[in-house]
């Protein structure tokens, strides 16, 4: 921002929410991603029987819903989750590498992201 105001340019921001993202990592997008980054297939198939036969109950108003497959989300609480939305996001940046947008009538081109 300080560049482009110190070389009188527009800006033009985008920002992306992820409040609720470790619950919305795909399996089958994080299995796909890791073997395309080069993960060895064993530890990707190791990871993905621990995922794959995730199964969980809700409790709402008192009742206790049927059993249901999750196939979306990290495990909160483990060490290793971070590293696994660290790779989706890595998925989701690299798209947009070399892509040019255009926003209100002007070319984008330098897309940087941070996460926190």
């Amino acid at each position: 921002m300080e560049k482009a105001r110190e070389h009188q340019q527009p800006l033009y921001m985008c920002f992306m929410d992820f409040q609720k993202v470790f619950d919305s990592v795909p399996h089958d997008k994080l299995l796909i991603t890791m073997l395309g980054m080069g993960y060895p297939a064993h530890l990707v198939d190791l990871l993905m029987n621990l995922y794959k036969k995730q199964f969980a109950k809700v409790r709402a108003a008192g009742t206790l819903s049927e059993w249901f497959r999750v196939r979306r989300g990290v495990r909160q609480g483990c060490v290793i989750s971070p590293y696994l939305f660290n790779i989706i996001a890595e998925m989701v940046e690299g798209s947009f590498r070399g892509i040019h947008r255009r926003f209100a009538d002007r070319r984008a081109s330098n897309f940087q992201f941070e996460i926190r």
